[in-house]
């Protein structure tokens, strides 16, 4: 325990040196964003270790407790690499730049993506997407479906049409975001949290929160933790409630509000511990997440059990030598990656990523719009990247540069349309 406070106190000091380098003056961005689920993901389960409910934060599955301080240390050395990536792009530059207006800057058309996002809704609904999801939440069954392809791209769509409001509502300061793409998003994410589809919400509502946080008002950090802990609290809610869980009154402890973040923490010691017994998998492993961008590419070449996830997952089952139905035990970015490069994978990757991310957000300060775009993607992903593979992004940036690209031609084509006739 010695050791996890030192690192724990490490890494509570590189982060702060990262936020005074970075002078952030709105703190609902995707650095902390990703920063702060991941640092929980990482630390938090271990301040509880040896209580009598430390198990049920990992569903009571075992693991190697040797691995605790190791992967401890691999965290912290993953996001002081993220936070030297991200501060590779001087942060003042930021405000000079985000003043940068240029007369060729043109109002995108948003009527095509509001009418998308609509038509998804109900071909989502049309295609059986209420009872597949109420069947996975209640029961576990699931399976390939139309309607989870409908969601996916529909998610896209909206996550689009809220980066072309903002980007139009800042390069023409007449210009209002349209009340009727502001209702099909609201209706759009209430339904899904309905459904209790809280990571497909979150991927719109974030871009929407992020972008607004970016362009309109300022959020102090104050505003942001307490924006953080009411949303961890609702997602245990909504965790709850769609899967009709009873909580038993001996575990009501606070720290259970937190097991979606606890629980896919086990996976960065599962991940030290098949490597040491099978070696690395050498992208093996985050490869469906860029096969993913390809509909059903996966399916067709037998890698729907390939990610970390469910290698992961399936290891152990597997130690327990059980066959009967599986629940996923999810993976995080740094089990991920550790799986198939190690530490050095960690370290890389993780700079990369900050670095890509921040040179995304000066894109959208300067107002370029697939800057913002490809922000917004990231935004999307923020908080659930923390807890998924490196490679998920990639999906929601690849597509939603397609569709911007689409509405930027079909907007270029009726302005060329209207000075004709």
């Amino acid at each position: 325990m010695p050791l996890f406070y030192a690192t724990f106190g490490l890494a509570v000091i590189s982060v702060a040196v990262f936020m005074i380098n970075k002078k952030k003056t709105s703190y609902i961005d995707f650095d902390t964003l990703f920063i702060f689920v991941l640092f929980l993901i990482s630390f938090l389960s271990t301040f509880f270790y040896g209580k009598s409910y430390f198990r049920a934060l990992f569903l009571g599955f075992e693991f190697n407790t040797d691995y605790i301080n190791s992967g401890s240390l691999l965290s912290l050395i993953g996001i002081q690499s993220y936070c030297l990536g991200s501060t590779k792009v001087h942060p003042s530059r930021y405000r000079q730049e985000s003043k940068v207006q240029s007369i060729t800057h043109k109002v995108i058309g948003t009527n095509g993506l509001f009418f998308c996002v609509l038509i998804g809704m109900v071909l989502f609904f049309l295609t059986g997407g209420w009872a597949y999801y109420q069947s996975i939440y209640k029961n576990g069954a699931g399976g390939d479906s139309l309607c989870v392809y409908i969601l996916l791209i529909t998610i896209v769509f909206a996550i689009v049409l809220v980066a072309t409001e903002f980007y139009n509502s800042e390069i023409d300061h007449r210009y209002h975001i349209s009340k009727y793409s502001v209702a099909v998003v609201c209706l759009f994410c209430f339904v899904l949290l309905y459904l209790g589809n809280r990571t497909a919400a979150s991927n719109i509502l974030l871009p929407a929160i992020g972008l607004y946080a970016l362009f309109k008002k300022r959020v102090s950090i104050k505003i942001f933790i307490v924006f953080m802990l009411i949303a961890i609290f609702s997602m245990w809610i909504f965790q709850n409630v769609r899967s009709n869980v009873e909580v038993e009154s001996e575990k009501l402890s606070p720290i259970m509000i937190f097991t979606d973040l606890t629980i896919p923490s086990r996976t960065i010691y599962e991940a030290m511990g098949y490597v040491d017994d099978y070696g690395f998998t050498y992208g093996r492993t985050m490869a469906i997440g860029v096969v993913g961008v390809v509909p059903k590419l996966a399916s067709i070449l037998n890698m729907g059990e390939s990610g970390s996830a469910e290698v992961l997952t399936n290891e152990t089952y597997d130690k327990l030598h059980y066959r009967g139905s599986r629940t996923g035990l999810g993976t995080t970015v740094i089990s991920d990656i550790y799986l198939s490069f190690g530490l050095v994978g960690v370290v890389i990757l993780m700079y990369l990523l900050g670095l890509f991310v921040s040179r995304s957000q000066k894109k959208a300060l300067q107002l370029n719009y697939y800057g913002i775009i490809i922000y917004s993607a990231l935004l999307s992903n923020s908080v659930f990247l923390a807890r998924a593979s490196f490679t998920h992004p990639v999906r929601n940036i690849v597509w939603g540069l397609i569709v911007a690209m689409l509405v930027v031609t079909l907007t270029n084509y009726n302005a060329k349309s209207r000075r004709k006739s």
